[in-house]
């Protein structure tokens, strides 16, 4: 398990690497899609819709990609309101994650709030991520990136987090984190992916000559982003833990689906990049 596990990672990373580097941004934004058209399929099995509804799903899931790219990318005004409506689904999300399995009944048997739900954790997240590849220049104190930059910070914050959270969690995860939502993950885990995380994010801003009140502000962003990055995982997890499914799926071995490997994604893709527009507003 764990051996297919590093074997599938040696083989995924460097190809999602060379994607997001050298990969123009339509091209990127359709093998993206590809891949949350898989997470979407997942998603119809994980929230037990009926075929019929899982058919459309699908489908629309597909069809609001294309609408974000054509009419909503590129307007402010309209960048703006998904990312608001986004955070406020998260806000709701937590909420969720937190009271499970009290508030479950308000979405256990109503397909098509698993639906909306399926929405909101797919289309804000492949529109944050194909958003950070289309900016050209970002600009904080005395850094300069490129979107293609940004989105390997994002992917780099979330792969560090993961690592503290597996080698802290073995270590010392004693006392579980939400054990009805997910009884492997421990609340020394979650301390580790967020210390970890900051501090390396902490020591690269002041390597490359931040101030230290811009380092702060990183430091700060990267806290919320790795908290987010646990509450899609959790979010993932509670849905499958409602279901009586462990994976998503089994096209990634030794990690399961494509959900399983996007969900932290999910939730901090969309708030790292509301992280990148505010830093925009206060540089």
């Amino acid at each position: 398990m764990l051996l297919s596990r590093i074997l599938t990672a040696a083989v995924l990373l460097p190809l999602a690497i060379a994607g997001i580097v050298y990969l123009p941004v339509e091209y990127f934004a359709i093998v993206l899609a590809l891949i949350f058209a898989i997470g979407a399929h997942e998603w119809t099995k994980i929230s037990q819709l009926s075929p019929t509804l899982a058919n459309i799903f699908i489908a629309s899931v597909m069809l609001g990609f294309w609408i974000i790219w054509k009419f909503i990318l590129y307007s402010h005004m309209l960048t703006m309101l998904v990312i608001i409506i986004a955070m406020l689904f998260w806000i709701l999300a937590t909420y969720l994650v937190i009271q499970y399995p009290n508030r479950s009944e308000h979405w256990e048997t109503k397909p098509l709030i698993s639906f909306g739900f399926g929405f909101m954790l797919l289309l804000p997240s492949w529109f944050a991520l194909v958003a950070l590849k289309n900016i050209e220049t970002f600009q904080w104190d005395s850094i300069e990136i490129a979107g293609s930059g940004l989105l390997l910070i994002l992917m780099s914050t979330v792969w560090i987090a993961d690592t503290g959270a597996y080698f802290t969690g073995r270590k010392w995860g004693k006392r579980k984190l939400i054990p009805h939502v997910s009884p492997g993950k421990t609340r020394a885990g979650a301390y580790g992916a967020i210390i970890l995380a900051t501090l390396i994010l902490g020591l690269l801003s002041t390597i490359f000559g931040n101030q230290f009140g811009s380092t702060i502000i990183i430091t700060l962003m990267t806290i919320i982003i790795v908290v987010f990055s646990i509450i899609g995982d959790l979010f993932e997890s509670m849905f499958k833990r409602q279901s009586g499914i462990k994976d998503s799926g089994n096209i990634l071995p030794g990690h399961g689906g494509v959900l399983d490997r996007i969900d932290s994604l999910t939730a901090a893709g969309p708030v790292f990049f509301c992280a990148v527009l505010l830093m925009e507003k206060i540089s």
